[in-house]
């Protein structure tokens, strides 16, 4: 997985409401939102299951 936040980017207002949260259930939070997000984009790409394993 990369190095990107997606929480940030693809999530603003659950991004923003995580100010509201302890820093270290935001990470946990976020790590589970980018790990969710990198599967669907996976899932949604229309290369073939080859070429995805490469990829990913």
């Amino acid at each position: 997985m990369s190095n990107k936040n997606y929480l940030s980017i693809y999530a603003k207002s659950f991004n923003w409401a995580g100010f509201f949260l302890p820093k270290k259930t935001y990470q946990k939070c976020s790590s589970l939102y980018d790990f969710c997000r990198t599967v669907d984009n996976i899932a949604d790409d229309d290369s073939e299951l080859g070429i995805k394993k490469k990829i990913y």
